[in-house]
């Protein structure tokens, strides 16, 4: 055999496995001879444990061989294409050569393209993610961003993730303004990316769009003077607000894009949708959150008002949040209207509304304490006030939440209740009961 053929056969055999995968991105182990397919699954385990340690380098002569013959594993799983992308992120973030960078990053594309060819379903996941590392990672060319941007809002819609926004206001603002794109397509574009944010604007992931569609937005403010022309779009979005006008969704949305195209605040259609959104936001906010609307009326000073409030919320809502607005009433009527015995009241509502909730009981106490004095001034008799005191704090200690602040008030009265001298001088048995007397009216055991 002459030396050519002999390079002819290694070179052939050093390409075999690298043609196999390209030729076929999707094959599985399962049409595998039953050996090849054993040490498949084997190298798969084994490496897959490496690369959950981050010992990528160690991992991947094994990844190679099981992705050589079955890149697909075995047709239920994409790990083979994610854990390839992982071993050569890997390299191209220790890597200083360019060539080598270029290499890697060629490669991180190959898989992420073959996974959505051999997982479809997989592409609404694979898109962002391949989004992220191209834009914040790989450092990829524009133009070809442009193109899997595209790809993800295609498959996803309204859906779309939010971390393809931000990447999406840097690249339309290149694309047009290297006049890859036209006016229209920058414009569609642009609204597209608002859309979708629009369309999360609730949810658990809102502040995550809002915060991706405001960078978005930054960016293409540059070229928005050049994309948008009020007079040119005031017409259309003018017909379809009279078309609907008492549509929130809709003038709501009609006034965003007249503001984007550029239309003045000033202008009296600009001015009469502004009005109506601010109404129906006010109005819908009032609705969804009357405890605000109540803490806003006391703020003011108007606390009757307030009170009111607090008790149109507490007749509809559940026990928790009824025991909550009673134990605030509580407050209220003890701070701002200087009555202790309505703010004893609301608190005893607030743990009927509650059991076995320590606060109520705690500002019950509180309102005893601060009355021993005043209700008489006898000394014994203030000391049985003070007893009144020490039930209710006792009462909160039950509660775990309350616990150490009620016996933080026991230690604190502990010297303050009568003494057994003065039971002794005043022919009082221990056990006995007394009358505290006042607004209080409590009966109490003398200890």
């Amino acid at each position: 055999m002459t030396i050519k053929s002999i390079l002819g056969v290694v070179l052939g055999l050093g390409f075999a496995g690298l043609v196999q995968a390209q030729a076929d991105p999707c094959a599985t182990w399962e049409k595998l001879p039953p050996k090849q397919k054993d040490e498949a699954i084997t190298n798969h385990t084994l490496y897959r444990d490496l690369v959950k340690a981050q010992n990528f380098e160690e991992a991947f002569p094994m990844w190679q061989k099981v992705y050589n013959v079955a890149p697909a594993a075995d047709g239920n799983r994409s790990t083979h294409y994610a854990d390839g992308r992982a071993i050569y992120l890997a390299r191209f973030n220790a890597s200083t050569d360019t060539t080598e960078q270029k290499m890697y990053s060629d490669k991180v594309m190959e898989l992420f393209a073959q996974q959505v060819q051999c997982y479809p379903k997989e592409a609404a996941a694979v898109y962002p993610n391949q989004i992220y590392y191209m834009f914040y990672v790989l450092k990829r060319p524009y133009e070809e961003l442009y193109t899997v941007l595209n790809k993800t809002m295609e498959v996803s819609g309204d859906k779309t993730d939010f971390r393809v926004l931000a990447p999406l206001g840097y690249v339309t603002t290149y694309q047009y303004s290297a006049k890859n794109i036209d006016q229209a397509e920058a414009r569609q574009t642009i609204e597209r990316a608002r859309k979708i944010a629009a369309a999360n604007a609730s949810g658990p992931s809102a502040a995550d769009y809002a915060e991706a569609i405001e960078i978005h937005d930054d960016v293409v403010a540059s070229i928005e003077p050049y994309v948008f022309d009020c007079a040119y779009f005031k017409p259309r979005f003018e017909a379809e607000y009279r078309a609907n006008p008492d549509d929130y969704d809709n003038y709501e949305s009609v006034l965003r894009q007249l503001l984007r195209a550029g239309c003045d605040r000033s202008d009296a259609l600009v001015q009469e949708l502004d009005q109506k959104v601010q109404d129906a936001r006010r109005a819908e906010y009032e609705a969804n959150n009357p405890m605000s609307v109540a803490a806003a009326l006391y703020d003011s000073g108007d606390v009757d008002g307030a009170l009111a409030k607090y008790e149109e919320v507490a007749s509809t809502a559940d026990a928790k949040l009824k025991g909550s607005i009673y134990l605030q009433m509580a407050g209220i009527y003890r701070i701002d209207k200087n009555s202790a015995s309505q703010a004893r009241n609301y608190a005893r509502k607030a743990a009927a509304a509650r059991p076995g909730w320590g606060k109520p009981y705690l500002l019950i106490g509180d309102l005893y304490a601060g009355s021993s004095r005043s209700c008489s001034t006898d000394p014994f008799q203030q000391r049985v006030v003070i007893l009144a005191a020490m039930d209710e704090y006792a009462r909160a200690k039950s509660d775990p939440e309350t616990a150490g602040t009620a016996q933080g008030r026991i230690n604190k009265y502990a010297g303050s209740t009568p003494s057994a001298e003065m039971l002794f001088q005043r022919g009082i048995k221990p056990g006995s009961t007394a009358s505290t007397g006042c607004w209080i009216g409590e009966t109490v055991t003398l200890r």
